[in-house]
């Protein structure tokens, strides 16, 4: 945001976790209040300037919390810290481009497939894909299959 651009995130995207709980620098509000009202403060002046603060609670009491794979209880204000922290870098996870042409390439995949079966094309390269053909299922099916053919 330096540069005074900002990276806003699509309306669709996944977020870039960071990791486990508490990945982000907290401070909590009483030590930063306590601080502000005592004759001799022992937190620096500048301690946040040019940073975005985020004021909310990680405990668990207060549901203010979500179930994420990465943990049970992930805090909320931690979710917003990463969505923030996913726009300032612009490394978000996006959903791959091409919405029609992965599934229409997968269609197109399974229907030649099920086609080559149909058919008896390439059976002889299509079948070591599936198993040794040693197995005695495989040699049941095949004479089954070479009886039909023959009667």
């Amino acid at each position: 945001m330096n540069s005074g651009t900002t990276n806003l995130l699509p309306s669709v995207c996944c977020l870039n976790w960071r990791g486990k709980p508490f990945s982000y620098q907290t401070v909590t509000f009483s030590s930063v209040f306590d601080d502000m009202i005592s004759k001799h403060r022992t937190r620096p002046q500048n301690e946040f300037t040019n940073k975005i603060v985020l004021i909310g609670s990680t405990a668990p009491s207060l549901f203010e919390s979500n179930p994420l794979p990465m943990s049970r209880l992930h805090p909320g204000v931690e979710i917003l810290a990463t969505a923030i922290d996913n726009m300032k870098r612009g490394d978000y996870l996006r959903y791959p481009e091409g919405r029609i042409l992965f599934p229409v390439l997968t269609l197109l995949i399974v229907w030649a497939t099920a086609w080559a079966f149909y058919r008896k094309r390439w059976r002889d390269k299509i079948d070591p894909l599936f198993g040794p053909p040693s197995s005695s299922c495989w040699r049941q099916l095949r004479q089954h299959q070479l009886h039909q053919h023959l009667h």
